[in-house]
């Protein structure tokens, strides 16, 4: 395998961070940005980082570049169905074997639409032993469309097309990127609690968030794309659950 990488949603919290993970951990590595505008500092920062000047909409462009990358690493808006078929169709003119990773979030088994509100659900979801659940969740959960998109591309081209979702919860701590550096869930809540001059809870109150902190979600990244530049290594692609991806990293 190759160490190319293509990366979309490099400016943003997520994005901008696995950017600046991956050229400070792997100089050695390819990276190609798609970028609308480029930020001031960008070059000065990241001298060997390629720029290509589109948006989420140009699915040629987007197609066409990951033709020429190994690895793609689909961020941004996570829910942009165009974008992510132009990756892959691109994907897919490669000889051999790509990597697909993917942005999504805990949003999909998240029972924010029945409720009941405020109180603790005890489910606990295991990526391992709950993936057929997961993967056949009805297509009105957060995030399913998309993924349905991604299985399918998976089942079809096992072998030549190889697929990650990341699911994060919510997620906090300063991110590392040169434009978006917090995160969307935390500061909103601390708003609304100084709106509300105290902090509040619904019902009982017992319901429960996760959240991990954003270089350890680094850590998962990190270990994804390194272990697709070596052709898969130990991790766990498309719908395949067989030995977990276990993460060393001290960062």
């Amino acid at each position: 395998m190759g160490s190319n990488v293509f990366l979309t949603g490099a400016t943003g919290y997520i994005g901008g961070t696995v950017l600046d993970t991956l050229v400070k951990c792997h100089p050695e590595y390819n990276i190609t940005v798609l970028l609308r505008n480029v930020p001031e500092k960008f070059v000065e920062c990241y001298p060997k980082v390629k720029v290509v000047k589109g948006d989420f909409d140009d699915e040629k462009l987007i197609s066409e570049t990951a033709t020429q990358n190994d690895i793609v690493i689909h961020g941004g808006k996570s829910k942009h169905i165009p974008s992510l078929k132009a990756h892959i169709a691109g994907l897919l003119k490669r000889p051999g074997p790509s990597f697909l990773i993917r942005l999504a979030g805990t949003g999909i088994i998240a029972d924010w639409k029945d409720g009941p509100y405020g109180e603790l659900n005890p489910k606990i979801w295991s990526d391992i032993d709950d993936i057929d659940t997961i993967t056949t969740l009805p297509d009105d959960y957060l995030h399913r469309p998309i993924d349905k998109i991604i299985q399918a591309a998976a089942a079809d081209h096992g072998e030549k097309l190889k697929c990650a979702i990341i699911c994060p919860p919510g997620i906090y701590g300063p991110g590392k990127g040169l434009i978006r550096t917090q995160s969307l869930f935390l500061p909103e809540f601390c708003e609304n609690i100084i709106e509300q001059g105290a902090p509040f809870y619904t019902q009982s109150g017992s319901n429960q968030r996760s959240w991990v902190h954003i270089n350890d979600l680094m850590k998962i990244y990190l270990a994804l794309v390194e272990a697709a530049v070596v052709g898969g290594g130990n991790a766990m692609w498309g719908n395949e659950v067989m030995t977990p991806l276990y993460v060393e990293h001290p960062m």
